[in-house]
């Protein structure tokens, strides 16, 4: 049975928050490092665009700098998450440890695991059905419309995630919601007013399940001990190797540079 690694690292900003999930992936394909799960959250706030979006259709630069937000475009697809009051998760780990499912397989093991941590903090959530969203109206934010085995409390998205191929290896990111801005969301997104009531129908957040306001950090222990179940093994909890730090230091100018951020 192979070990896992947990990594809970501070607040830091979108560029080197993806800039590590990546050197996370290259260092596990490479054999370097145990598969991973890895919490950490952001400062600044930060729009994440999926690696297909169109910057100028997704978001509104004018508006992320005037509210002092920064913008990152993932590795992964997807639509354009707000990262700003939650915890975000990331799982690097080979396929073959999760029966070398399809995407939708794996996604769907890790979305139940999240939604059993869930559970245990009390939250009472659970995962969207298989459904086809083939000729539904989207917009460019990520927690618009629920895909199918995301997690959900009440039918609204709380968890929102993308998952990555590299070879038979992958990454699997997601934020879970502890609270939301649905005015910083359109705006940021550039979406027009008349879709508030749309996002604030389809978002859920920890906080309002809870009715208290919730630390980032208070759920990693509930996630932490539904996924060790989950990979019948237990997470060791380490930081990033020197190799690891160094890579993620090389990949912050790509994150931080219009070349890769305005793609699209």
């Amino acid at each position: 049975m192979q070990g896992w690694r947990l990594i809970v690292s501070p607040a830091a900003d979108g560029a080197w928050n993806m800039a590590v999930d990546e050197a996370l992936l290259e260092s596990v394909q490479a054999g370097a490092c145990p598969p991973t799960l890895r919490f950490f959250t952001w400062d600044p706030a930060c729009l994440s665009l999926g690696f297909n979006q169109k910057a100028s259709e997704s978001c509104d630069m004018d508006a992320l700098r005037r509210r002092g937000y920064t913008m990152v475009r993932r590795r992964t697809g997807g639509r354009a998450v707000l990262h700003d009051d939650e915890l975000t998760y990331s799982v690097i780990a080979d396929s073959m440890l999760f029966g070398g499912g399809s995407v939708l397989d794996i996604y769907m093991m890790i979305s139940g695991a999240l939604a059993d941590g869930l559970k245990a903090f009390g939250v009472a959530a659970d995962l969207v059905p298989a459904y086809s969203d083939k000729g539904k109206e989207k917009t460019a934010a990520c927690f618009d419309v629920p895909s199918s085995f995301e997690v959900a409390w009440k039918g609204r998205k709380i968890i929102g995630s993308a998952q990555f191929r590299s070879g038979r290896y992958f990454l699997q990111h997601g934020s879970i919601l502890m609270s939301a801005d649905i005015d910083a969301l359109l705006e940021s997104c550039a979406l027009p007013l008349v879709m508030k009531d749309r996002l604030a129908g389809g978002i859920a957040t920890v906080g309002e399940a809870l009715g208290r306001r919730v630390g980032r950090y208070e759920l990693v222990p509930y996630i932490t001990g539904q996924f060790e179940q989950l990979v019948g093994s237990g997470l060791l909890e380490e930081g990033l190797t020197a190799s690891e730090e160094a890579r993620a230091k090389e990949l912050l100018g790509k994150y931080s540079s219009d070349g890769w951020n305005l793609l699209k």
